[in-house]
């Protein structure tokens, strides 16, 4: 190999080290024009499509959460912020995503970040409960259906109660427990599909959007 093989082999070896880094941070269009660039950045670029195709959680929950297209439309991906717990305002202006795949060994719940993420307000009060039962032995444990029409509230253990991470009244808390993905249809969009067979009553996820009667 020619010193100008090894120079060049070796400047395209530093160039895709820092385009790992760096890629993950741009939306599609902006990913797709540093992939027409050259060689280099157009593999690091496919790289990072197929890990945002993989995951769109960013590995923040238990399961990843892959995309599916079986339509003839090309896109692979929605682009969106994505996070456990609610954004700060102003949400941030972009997060790195499709950099690396790495997934939480255990559950990521964190009271920690659960308290950070809301509001104290004074007049809030939580259980003494030592081991919380959602059968109603713990007072902060409930159901109200919504009369029937599909649409209910589920009370748990908050942010002032007594009992620790791994109390069993605190469901919604802990991220999405089951296999999901997220699948493109041509005239709806994208849309969150089950990946499992799911119980009667098994929580998914927290919906975060505009329910209309």
């Amino acid at each position: 190999m020619s010193k100008l093989t090894k120079q060049t082999t070796g400047e395209a070896e530093s160039l895709e080290q820092w385009a790992i880094l760096v890629l993950p941070w741009l939306p599609p269009s902006a990913l797709s024009a540093a992939a027409s660039t050259c060689r280099s950045l157009s593999r690091v670029a496919a790289t990072v499509n197929s890990r945002r195709v993989a995951d769109a959680a960013r590995g923040l929950e238990i399961y990843p959460i892959p995309f599916h297209n079986p339509t003839s439309d090309p896109t692979p991906y929605s682009y969106f912020l994505y996070s456990r717990f609610p954004f700060s305002s102003p949400p941030p202006f972009c997060q790195s995503w499709g950099g690396n795949l790495s997934r939480p060994a255990t559950n990521p719940f964190s009271l920690a970040n659960f308290i950070s993420s809301v509001t104290t307000v004074s007049f809030f009060s939580g259980c003494d409960c030592v081991g919380c039962s959602i059968d109603g032995g713990c007072p902060c444990s409930g159901f109200d259906d919504g009369g029937g029409i599909g649409v209910g509230s589920l009370r748990e253990c908050g942010v002032h109660c007594s009992c620790g991470l791994e109390c069993v009244n605190r469901t919604t808390q802990r991220g999405i427990g089951v296999r999901v993905k997220i699948v493109r249809d041509l005239k709806k969009g994208w849309g969150l599909h089950a990946d499992q067979v799911l119980n009667k009553g098994e929580f998914i996820c927290e919906y975060a959007g505009i329910i209309k009667l």
